[in-house]
């Protein structure tokens, strides 16, 4: 168990890309005094997500791909979120990726340093309920399933092992 937290922590910490996500120390995350200035008043930290992206450039392509940048930085705070408010760590992935489709993007923009920065945001609210309803799926499962081995128990029936 140990292992694979200090395996997650260090995936974590190795991130490819390079979009901030975003908290109420926002001063700490984003230094460009620009950038600050272009995404002020475009998000709620008390109900949003939210993530930024600077790429070079200011074409078509550089929004592209601050734009897939952005997105996964949604991501990867959605499932921070889901695994710290709700401490379904084996869902978290899930989760992220089942509310990231839903996040909203906020604005693009260029920077007087010719370079383009994306915010998306996505609500936290939905990141607690796509939680809360996923893990009452795995629970009804793992009842289901308890049930049908209590029966097959009271009836003298073998029961063959099956991981959920």
């Amino acid at each position: 168990m140990k292992k694979t937290i200090i395996l997650i922590m260090i995936a974590l910490s190795i991130n490819s890309f390079s979009a901030q996500v975003l908290n109420n120390k926002i001063a700490s995350f984003l230094t460009n005094k620009e950038i600050k200035n272009l995404v002020f008043g475009q998000y709620n930290l008390d109900t949003e997500i939210a993530a930024v992206s600077k790429i070079k450039g200011t074409g078509a392509d550089s929004i592209e791909k601050a734009d897939k940048d952005a997105k996964a930085g949604v991501q990867t705070g959605a499932k921070d979120y889901a695994y710290n408010s709700s401490k379904m760590r084996e869902f978290a992935n899930e989760i992220a990726k089942e509310v990231s489709v839903n996040a909203r993007r906020k604005g693009s923009w260029s920077t007087s340093k010719n370079e383009t920065v994306v915010l998306y945001t996505i609500d936290k609210e939905s990141i607690k309920s796509s939680a809360t309803r996923m893990f009452n799926e795995r629970l009804g499962a793992v009842i289901q399933k308890l049930n049908d081995y209590k029966n097959n128990f009271e009836q003298g029936v073998p029961v063959q092992t099956q991981t959920i």
